[in-house]
């Protein structure tokens, strides 16, 4: 089966965020891995689209090893060896569910749909895929902005998987990540499935979600070279790469990296991604994922009616109002903590003159509870 006609017709639109690509959120400032809660949804009409926790588990294990490099690099020419990136980002099934309560991280849904992903239904006068919704045969998201959801379920030939862009999301319900269940983990059913076995799939489709384009761009195709993935550190191509080929290819008068992630290859032949491709996918969480974090659930957080914040813009002070005594941090663009300082119940004013222009995430501490604001420095 060819890799393109699984793959090129399932990624998000092309509408996708192209700027700022060094940030880093203060869990990557403080050099901590930054863990993702995961819950899976299998939406199964048939008993072979309920997959097994261990299909479950052996996803979040390739996921993991993908996203901190223990992968098998070995056959990775030396040059894109030492591109290869430690993205520091590890998945978990989440322990806690949006109530609170201790979960598996994994739900399972029987739907009288037999084309779950393919059919919609309409809801409260909307049409909508049904796999997103528990009212029309499918599965409600978890709370999105602190959950990775991912969807597994029968999706119709040409597509092994889904995700949406984090700058691109039309509603919070849908976002996330579909992948058919014959493509998601190792185990089981998932195995037999050569060239497409080993998990790469997800692993392609969590890039999507974390604002990675194919390394061609937004098209199908890029036959004068003159599209790219916003990413420097990725040699340019005129379109997927399928199989697993003899290195190297070159296209676009280098040499091409199909063995990435964000490549179409066959599983087995991919191995990396870049460190620009890390600083893009930072950034993304920084400015559109950053409370996509374990340590967001199972506290209770801060809630935003209880902290203001204002101006905001600002160029000189902020004032920042808390409920009660805490401590604040200041994170720029490049990940650096740039200030801190204690907080007293009430009105704190903080001087910010001395910053440079650009946005910032303010973190705020009180009682081991945090959340993170965008503060524009002008």
């Amino acid at each position: 089966m060819n890799k393109k006609a699984l793959v090129a017709q399932h990624c998000a639109t092309s509408n996708v965020h192209t700027e700022n690509k060094n940030h880093s959120n203060s869990a990557f400032y403080r050099g901590e891995k930054l863990t993702i809660p995961v819950v899976v949804h299998v939406v199964f009409n048939k008993d072979e689209e309920n997959i097994s926790n261990e299909q479950i588990f052996s996803q979040i294990e390739v996921l993991n090893q993908d996203f901190s490099k223990k992968n098998n690099q070995n056959f990775l020419p030396n040059d894109f060896k030492s591109l290869a990136a430690d993205v520091n980002i590890g998945f978990e099934l989440a322990k806690y569910d949006p109530k609170g309560k201790t979960t598996t991280g994994i739900t399972r849904t029987f739907t009288a749909s037999k084309d779950v992903w393919q059919e919609k239904a309409l809801l409260n006068g909307v049409q909508r895929r049904k796999v997103y919704f528990t009212n029309i045969e499918g599965r409600d998201a978890w709370d999105t902005k602190k959950y990775l959801n991912i969807w597994v379920c029968k999706m119709p030939n040409g597509k092994s998987g889904y995700a949406t862009f984090p700058n691109q999301v039309k509603a919070d319900e849908s976002d996330g990540i579909v992948i058919d269940y014959r493509f998601f983990g190792t185990k089981d059913i998932a195995s037999s499935n050569v060239p497409f076995h080993l998990g790469r799939t997800c692993t392609h489709e969590v890039g999507h979600f974390l604002n990675l384009q194919h390394l061609w761009g937004n098209s199908i195709s890029n036959d004068d070279c003159s599209g790219d993935d916003q990413v420097d550190d990725t040699p340019k191509q005129t379109g997927p790469i399928a199989g697993c080929p003899q290195s190297p290819i070159n296209q676009c008068g280098k040499s091409t990296m199909f063995q990435n992630f964000m490549n179409y290859a066959s599983d087995n032949c991919m191995a990396l991604f870049t460190e620009g491709q890390k600083s893009r996918m930072m950034d993304a969480i920084v400015q559109f994922r950053p409370t996509l974090n374990a340590s967001y659930v199972a506290t209770n957080e801060l809630q935003l009616i209880d902290i203001q914040l204002f101006p905001n813009p600002a160029s000189q002070f902020v004032t920042l109002v808390t409920p009660q005594k805490g401590t604040y941090f200041l994170i720029n663009m490049q990940g650096q903590n740039v200030a801190k300082g204690e907080l007293e119940e009430g009105k704190n004013s903080i001087e910010i003159a001395h910053l440079s222009s650009g946005i910032y995430q303010l973190g705020i501490v009180i009682d081991n509870k945090q959340m993170i604001k965008k503060l524009n420095v002008l």
